[in-house]
Parts: C-alpha cells; sequence; structure tokens
C-alpha cells in the first residue's frame, strides 16, 4: 500500500495564537499531576509550578500562559478517556509579549520557583559552571521562557531557506558537556515527552547507563497518510534537532546518529546527510522496517529539539508541531500550538470542506479517536478528520481473506478474530497472535470495518496472562511440594 502525503508539507507553517480558555491536563504518561496553592479567581503567571507528580517533586507541570485560573474541569482524552485539567482564563491574547516574559518576576513565589528550578543555570554561566549547577540540588537561577520564532506563519520561501540551512555542518556547535544523568535532571526538570510513544523523554534516557546503544536514531517516520509533522520540525528547526542529538550524542561517548524519514517529498528537501549525521530515506510500502546499528535509541524529533532548549538555551518548551489534515480539512497544515488549547481551534484554523465524520489522534492507522473538546496534550503529534463517508461501522466478517494477504507477520487475523470470539484461547491461530507487530495493516483493508489489531493485540495479552499465571502456579506447586 503506497501512502501519499497531503499538501500540509507544503503550505506554510503556522504558529497560532494563544487560546482565550486554556486546559492543562492533569495526567500525563502514567504519571498523575496534583496542583498545589492554586484558588478560583488567583492570577497564573507564565512558567509558574501548578502541580507536581505524586511521586516525584522534581516533575512539575508548569503554565504555559498568564491567565486566572478558574478551577479544575474534566476534558475528554483520546487515551485515558476522561483526565481533570486545570482551567485558565488566558490573559491578554498576544503572545508577543509573553514570549518575553521570564519566570522570575518581583510578585512571583521565588521561593518555590528557584527551588523547582534548581538544575537550571543562566546565560552568564559557562559550561564548567554550568555543569556545577545542573548537579545541585538547589539554584538561584530561573529558565528563560522564551519562543525563537516572532512570527506566527512563515511563508513558503522561508519553508525552502529551512530546507537548505541542511547543506550546514553543526557539528561545531557550543554546546555543554553533560553526562546521562544530568540530561535525565534537565529531560526531567523541562517535563519534554517524547512524541513516539507519549512517555516522559528522562524515563527513557534513564535506561541508557542500564544499556550499552551503539547509535541514536530520530524518527521522522511520518508513514501515515496526511501526516507531517516531525518533517516539518526538521525542517524548521535542524538546528535544534541536531543540536539536541549531539548533546546525546556526546553523553553517550559520540555514538554514531541517524534520522529516519520516509516520502519523496520529504527526500527532495533533505540532503542523505547533516553533517556527520546519516539520513535514512525510506521508501515503498507500508510497514517500514529501518535497517538500523544493533542497539539503537530510538527517540523524537520534536523531543531532541526541545532537548536542546532546555540543556543549551535554558528554555522551557511549551509548543509542539502538531499536522492538521485528513479528508474533511480545507487547508491541511503544520501548525505549532501550546498544551492545552482546544483542538477545535487548530481545526477552524484550517476550514472544513465537509461535515466530519471522526477526528483521529495522532497513527491514522493505530491512532485513537478523539472528540473535538479534547485539547493538545504533550505527545499530541497530528490531528486527522476524516469526512463521514470515511467512517465505518463494523459488521461480521464475510471471510474475504484480506488481512491474511497483507498481514507482514502472516498470522491470519481473520482466523484470531474467530478464536477470539469463541474463547479459543489454545487454537494454534490464535497463539500466533504473538507475533503481532502492531501494523494495523489488517484494520485498515478489512471491508467489514472490524479492528482487527485490537482484537489481535487483546489476544495476545490474554496469552502474556495466562502464561504468567501458569508460571506463577508452577513456581507455587513447587515450592509447596518442598
Amino acid at each position: 500500500m503506497n501512502l501519499q502525503k497531503e499538501p500540509a508539507l507544503s503550505n506554510p507553517f503556522f504558529r497560532i495564537d494563544v487560546p482565550k480558555t486554556a486546559f492543562l491536563p492533569l495526567k500525563i504518561g502514567s504519571k498523575d499531576f496534583y496542583p498545589e496553592g492554586l484558588k478560583i479567581g488567583s492570577e497564573i503567571q507564565r512558567g509558574q509550578i501548578l502541580a507536581y507528580a505524586r511521586d516525584d517533586r522534581e516533575l512539575r507541570l508548569i503554565s504555559p500562559f498568564d491567565g486566572i485560573f478558574d478551577g479544575i474541569i474534566e476534558k475528554k482524552h483520546p487515551y485515558y478517556r476522561r483526565v481533570n485539567c486545570i482551567q485558565i482564563t488566558v490573559l491578554g491574547g498576544g503572545e508577543e509579549s509573553a514570549q518575553q516574559e521570564e519566570l522570575s518576576r518581583a510578585d512571583a513565589d521565588v521561593d518555590t520557583l528557584e527551588e523547582a528550578s534548581a538544575a537550571f543555570v543562566s546565560k552568564e554561566n559557562n559550561s564548567d559552571k554550568a555543569l556545577e549547577n545542573v548537579e545541585e540540588t538547589e539554584a538561584n537561577v530561573e529558565p528563560t521562557v522564551t519562543d525563537d520564532d516572532k512570527k506566527t506563519e512563515d511563508t513558503q520561501a522561508n519553508a525552502d531557506n529551512a530546507a537548505k540551512s541542511i547543506e550546514y555542518d553543526f557539528t561545531d556547535m557550543s554546546l555543554p558537556e553533560m553526562s546521562i544523568n544530568q540530561l535525565v535532571k534537565m529531560a526531567k526538570l523541562a517535563g519534554i515527552t517524547d512524541e513516539i510513544d507519549g512517555t516522559f523523554l528522562y524515563e527513557k534516557l534513564e535506561i541508557i547507563n542500564d544499556e550499552k546503544y551503539t547509535a541514536i536514531a530520530l524518527s521522522s517516520l511520518d508513514s501515515q497518510p496526511y501526516i507531517s509533522s516531525g518533517t516539518a520540525v526538521l525542517l524548521k528547526y535542524m538546528k535544534e534537532v541536531c543540536g539536541g542529538m549531539q548533546l546525546l550524542s556526546n553523553a553517550m561517548g559520540g555514538v554514531s546518529r541517524h534520522i529516519i524519514m520516509y516520502g519523496e517529498e520529504c527526500s527532495k528537501k533533505i540532503d542523505n546527510t547533516i553533517g556527520d549525521i546519516k539520513v535514512i530515506k525510506l521508501t515503498g510500502n507500508y510497514p517500514f522496517t529501518p535497517t538500523l546499528p544493533e542497539k539503537t535509541f530510538i527517540m523524537g524529533i520534536q523531543a531532541a529539539k526541545a532537548l536542546y532548549e532546555a540543556c543549551a538555551e535554558e528554555r522551557l518548551n511549551f509548543r509542539q508541531m502538531i499536522t492538521v489534515s485528513g479528508s474533511a480539512v480545507e487547508h491541511p497544515q503544520n501548525i505549532e500550538a501550546e498544551t492545552g488549547t482546544p483542538i477545535i481551534e487548530l481545526i477552524e484554523h484550517c476550514s472544513l470542506k465537509s461535515k466530519p465524520g471522526r477526528i483521529i489522534v495522532n497513527d491514522v492507522m493505530l491512532g485513537q479517536a478523539m472528540s473535538a473538546s479534547s485539547v493538545v496534550f504533550p505527545g499530541l503529534s497530528a490531528i486527522t478528520v476524516l469526512s463521514g463517508k470515511e467512517t465505518r461501522h463494523a459488521t461480521a466478517c464475510i471471510g474475504c481473506g484480506r488481512c491474511v494477504n497483507i498481514c507482514p507477520q502472516k498470522i491470519m487475523p481473520c482466523y484470531i478474530l474467530r478464536d477470539y470470539q469463541n474463547e479459543n484461547i489454545n487454537g494454534a491461530d490464535f497463539r500466533r497472535s504473538k507475533k503481532c507487530i502492531g501494523c494495523g495493516l489488517c484494520s485498515y483493508v478489512c471491508p467489514s470495518g472490524i479492528n482487527l489489531c485490537k482484537i489481535v493485540g487483546k489476544s495476545a495479552n490474554i496469552l502474556y496472562k495466562a502464561e504468567l499465571y501458569n508460571k506463577k502456579m508452577s513456581t507455587n506447586g513447587k515450592g509447596s511440594s518442598e
């Protein structure tokens, strides 16, 4: 199945204004956040700490906005059904003044902010001093909250210029020398989320000390139809992306660096190498299996950019690039928006050309349906609005065998479905579910609209739990006999 890009990447990048009302989710990844010191009607400042993770006070929820605290409200979430959110009436509305605001204010809670921002260093410090400050648990500096872009919209000429900038060699950038532990601390304090899987970046970095990785790869595999946010970030923020990868490579002992991408349109804009970074361009049919060195650490493009900004520029990044597209969208576009912005504002900016049938978050093949009342959350990289004609309701399997023919693992999803419905977990077909790679092709081609990928995943989970139970019973049996 050949996947073609929508014209979102061909259109100008856009930075949407801050919303009138924002909703900051109190659940990110596996972490729940609990607000402290907030009273309804109280003033909130951009950069203010609003909540802490339950089990780790170094992990904070920081406000991207100046505004008024309106209370806690429940909002729909594509992965957690419903989550509590901090509701903020955003003051102003012009973002340029907000871009220049710093966390340190005369009327701010200085003690709290200083304690929470311990690992950040001031721009006046040299790299040696920076290393000392990162190791400290308390410091008297605050990270400056700024955004490097001052325009709300780039022309296509600017995008082309960004593409040309990849010819430069960024290996001579002035970067602080930091260890893995220091990068972990900075990623945690900055609250960086990896858009690949929605987990906090610091959690992924923590395992590097236990594993001997030989390479780093940034994934820009916008392989699904319509999506191009990863490539857009790469084009617009090439220096920051390469800088973040260089920081991590240095901390890992100078391992090789790679960027993985897909699509002819992307290949035309990006060279085969960026300095000493190898760009792996994939072609052909989905799903893709890039050839990478053994033990390669994979992270997202936007996560690498945020890591550079936190470590090299002492800045917090509240924005993320989101592709808004789909068959119901009139003007597909890559949009930068703050966390907490209602997604309806992004969709309205791009306009609808037909009645929407379904809104899908992130991966078109495997993504979850989301409500129009949802908000931008950390890790969101794409909003795909499908027309009503493309929305299907599941009917009974007709035994056509399309899922069997397209499955790269040849596990016969329709037969797994039959065993699943009959609760035949000992069937040979059912047991093949453990080989599923979760590409979603079976669901995509099913004329009955059955979410076969989900059924196969549930089947594999049933087998996994059964094996754990049998292992536990076997262990208990041995213990009792002794």
